[in-house]
């Protein structure tokens, strides 16, 4: 994941504006999924129906869930791999 913002902001976990997103919003992706995460899950079972299992369509559901908890200046860029060599990036437009 990567966030640009052309201002630094606060988080829910640091209240001085020392940033551009913290670190722990914009991971939540990579945690298990007993914690919010998509980590150790069957995709198929998690992801809301709107969204197919494709590389594509999971980086669209990364950056959509973590789009409403950062500031609305911030930019987002998801890449998802499938292998060392494939890999999809979504991103603002």
């Amino acid at each position: 994941m990567e966030a640009t913002s052309s201002k630094l902001h606060s988080s829910q976990y640091c209240p001085h504006p020392v940033m551009v997103a913290d670190f722990k919003t914009l991971r939540w992706a990579k945690q298990d999924v007993t914690k919010g995460g998509l980590d150790h899950c069957v995709l198929n079972e998690v992801l809301p129906p709107e969204y197919e299992t494709t590389a594509e369509m999971i980086a669209k559901y990364i950056y959509d869930l973590t789009k409403k908890q950062v500031p609305s200046d911030v930019q987002l860029k998801v890449a998802v791999s499938e292998t060392p060599n494939s890999w999809v990036e979504y991103e603002d437009d």
